[in-house]
């Protein structure tokens, strides 16, 4: 039985661990077909053209790929002039600018919420009931440490000043 649980337990974490990595791979692949399909329209369309200064060019992949107004740009040729003025040909690529978007978004959640899911995780595993006598040796030990009764085994992050600050 207990094997059993284990086993169990073992399977979850792996899909816990493995779920945000398939979903990564999953989008680096989406735009990888993205990236081939823009590829041939570079050579099959009508090219737009664009004249930006130098200095203000963002490259998202240095030498195939620009920021303009928060939109990717495919570069298909790119030629510099001596008034500082970068003249380019290509095409806008909507379907990778929405992908990196919502890739951005995705991240800034995770960012967002993954310090709540280890507070969770840890008092998740702090309310475990008591079954073994091993776990519950080194329970109460950690309890025993605990100067308030009843307080949790986390520190807080929080320090109490006990003098008064000086005067003066």
């Amino acid at each position: 039985m207990r094997g059993r649980i284990r086993k169990i337990t073992a399977f979850f974490l792996l899909v816990l661990i493995l779920a945000p990595l398939s979903y990564m791979f999953l989008l680096q692949s989406r735009q990888q077909r993205i990236r081939q399909r823009m590829k041939f329209k570079l050579e099959q369309s009508l090219l737009q053209d664009i004249v930006i200064p130098s200095a203000e060019l963002q490259w998202f992949k240095p030498g195939k790929e620009i920021v303009v107004d928060n939109q990717l740009f495919d570069i298909k040729s790119i030629r510099y002039s001596e008034d500082g003025n970068a003249y380019i040909s290509g095409l806008f690529d909507k379907e990778e600018s929405i992908l990196i978007y919502e890739m951005k978004k995705d991240w800034n959640e995770q960012n967002r919420n993954s310090s709540r899911q280890v507070i969770q995780l840890f008092k998740m595993v702090q309310s475990l009931p008591e079954t073994d006598q091993q776990y519950s040796a080194a329970y109460s030990i950690a309890r025993s440490h605990e100067m308030i009764p009843g307080a949790p085994l986390l520190p807080s992050g929080f320090t109490s000043i006990t003098t008064p600050p000086p005067q003066g």
